[in-house]
Parts: structure tokens; sequence; C-alpha cells
């Protein structure tokens, strides 16, 4: 099989879920016995077979990555140009795969929806993006025999349920990274991205009124952002900024309750099942997935507003955090994830593979 990735590496330490994941997948596969390649500029992040065409190692470069993110803020058409070199990866991979190369292809990037119908490899897409109106008419465009699309919640269909979808596989973690913690501080934990969506401000806010101790980690996008939170931070709220993701789990497992306050349709949450691998319990607003991936009541609380939530952290000791983790080892690990993903290559080949394939 095969598996594309971007075509810009994200840095050294940042957490950018499909790519993570696809390296996950490809670990488990290759220790199951399976040929992997991966498609993607020379990266030694990638411990598998590459297959990079004319892209050079420079791409994989921090100083160009850096220059990168920051003409994303000031030029947002440079994004444009990102694409062109995706879409010459994807382009070299299916016409390697017509000439009879590989079985299937498994396709990180939505913008491979144009091109799949052009060739005859049985070709699956995770989406790993909310899907808006707009997306949802670009993606009926495409919506042809040779696609064959994986949600990873059943949320994320809603906007769009009647495309091809093939299955829905729900992220996995390799539980093995994320030591179990009984004992925990008493202090909250808001990890993710420090934009608007993701709800810093509303985990601020009710920790302000029940003045307790929060600890917020994530990176920024915007400077005035950036800086509006800082002034929002004081006293027992700390602002830690971006770390490492290989220091995540300890954090994780800290905390009194990882907070989760989103203000938008989520595709799924990757720190919502990290932090109940720690045993860590996850208060969330009921948005996206979030039903899907907090057990109420038993992993957590899943609440509607400010009052709610402030409500669930008062009685967030009554939740069992070994129930946490037994709640993830069941449903959210690596194992069951490429256990469905590797159920649905075999279907691809035996129900869509080679049709005009040259031998």
């Amino acid at each position: 099989m095969v598996t594309s990735q971007r075509s810009i590496p994200v840095p050294k330490g940042v957490i950018w879920a499909p790519i993570d994941l696809s390296l996950d997948i490809a670990e488990q596969l290759t220790a199951r016995g399976h040929e992997l390649t991966f498609y993607a500029p020379p990266s030694p992040k990638i411990p598998y077979r590459v297959v990079s065409g004319r892209l050079k190692e420079g791409l994989a470069d921090p100083k160009f990555i850096k220059k990168i993110s920051q003409e994303r803020k000031t030029m947002p058409y440079g994004l444009n140009h990102v694409a062109l070199f995706d879409q010459y990866l994807l382009i070299k991979m299916m016409q390697d795969a017509d000439r009879g190369r590989y079985d299937v292809l498994h396709i990180h990037l939505e913008r491979a929806l144009p091109l799949v119908g052009l060739f005859h490899t049985p070709t699956i897409i995770t989406l790993h993006d909310p899907i808006n109106p707009y997306g949802r008419r670009a993606y009926r465009l495409f919506n042809g025999p040779n696609t064959h699309l994986v949600s990873i919640s059943r949320s994320q269909r809603k906007p769009a349920p009647n495309l091809n979808y093939a299955a829905n596989i729900y992220n996995g973690i390799d539980i093995k990274k994320f030591s179990f913690n009984p004992t925990p501080s008493n202090r909250f934990l808001f990890a993710s991205r420090l934009v608007e969506q993701k709800g810093v401000e509303e985990a601020i806010a009710v920790c302000r009124k029940t003045r307790s101790a929060l600890d917020i980690y994530g990176r920024h996008y915007s400077k005035l952002y950036l800086q509006a939170i800082k002034r929002l931070c004081s006293g027992k709220i700390k602002f830690h900024g971006g770390v490492d993701r290989s220091k995540m789990p300890k954090i994780y497992a800290q905390a009194k309750a990882l907070l989760f306050p989103i203000k938008w349709e989520e595709p799924f949450g990757l720190v919502m099942i990290e932090a109940m691998a720690c045993g860590t319990p996850v208060i969330a607003y009921r948005r996206g997935s979030v039903p899907e991936v907090v057990k109420h009541g038993k992993t957590g609380f899943i609440v509607n507003n400010r009052r709610e939530m402030i409500a669930a952290m008062k009685k967030i000791d009554r939740i069992d955090r070994h129930e946490c983790r037994r709640h993830v080892e069941k449903l959210f690990s690596i194992e069951r994830m490429v256990n469905d993903y590797e159920k649905l290559y075999r279907r691809a080949v035996r129900q869509w593979g080679g049709r005009g394939r040259k031998e």
C-alpha cells in the first residue's frame, strides 16, 4: 500500500494530527508485515521508504518551514504554491500506482479529490477537517465510484451525509506513551491551538469565576490574539505557550481535568483521548464529536454553557480516573484504529481493485 502526507512537513515537536496519525498507522502496518511507501519530501521523521520525486530536502528545512508559516499570516495566496507541491506528489503517486506498484492508496489530503477519478487504484481519503457548506458543494463534484472517504466521527458527516463514505474510523493513540496518574494536582488544563474556536477564553472565564487554577498550553497563530489571552492570565491562571508534543503526556497526567469549551464543530479532538489515557477526565461543550468521545458522567461531563461547566468542575472528583483510561483502551487505541483501516484496505482491494491497472 501507499500513503501520503503534506509536501511541507511541520516543524519538529509541533502537533499536526494528519501527519502524526499517518506515521502511527505506518508503524503498525509495517509491524504487521505490510509493505508501505510514503510520498513526501526527504525527512528523517519518516523511517519508511519515501518517494520524493524532484522535491528536495530543503522543503523540510526548519528555516524554510518558518518562512512559509510567517508568509501565511501576511500573504495567504502563498498557500497556493504549497498546494502545487502537494499536487506534484499526488500525481506521481497515482501514476506509480496505475503502473501496478500498489494495491491501495491512503491519502490524508482532501485536495486529492479532483485527481482520484483520473486513476484506477482504489483510493481511500481520510477527512480530518470539518465539512462546511462550501466544502460540501465541492465534495459533491468528486463523489465518484473510486472516491472512498473515511470520516473520523459521525458528527463530521452531518453537513454532507450523502458522500461516498467507506467507513467511520475514530482516531487512535499509542496508549503506552501516556502514563496513568491516579493522584493529579488541583489544577485544570487547557491544551489546544490558541484560536478563538478552541475556546481558551471560556476556560479562563470559568476558572476565574470559580477561583480555580488553570494551566494553558498551546501555540499561537496571531500575535494580537496571543496578547489578548496573556492579558487575561494572572494569579492562578498560568500561560505556558507551546511545548514539544513529547512533553504533553506528563502535563495531561498532572491535570485535575481537561477543559474543552470549543466553539466549533470539532471533527475529533485528539487532546480529549490523550488526556483520558492518562486518567484525566474531560469537561467539554456539546459540539462536534464530543458526545462520541466523552462518556458523560463516566469519563467526564458534557455541558452546554459556562454555568454547566462550572457545575461540572465542582463535581469532577466523582469521576473514576481508571474508567477514563479503560475507555480509551477500549475505543481509541492505535491498535483498534489500525485494525479498522486494515479491514478497509482489504475490502478496497477485494471490491474495487484491479480495474484498469497495468500488469
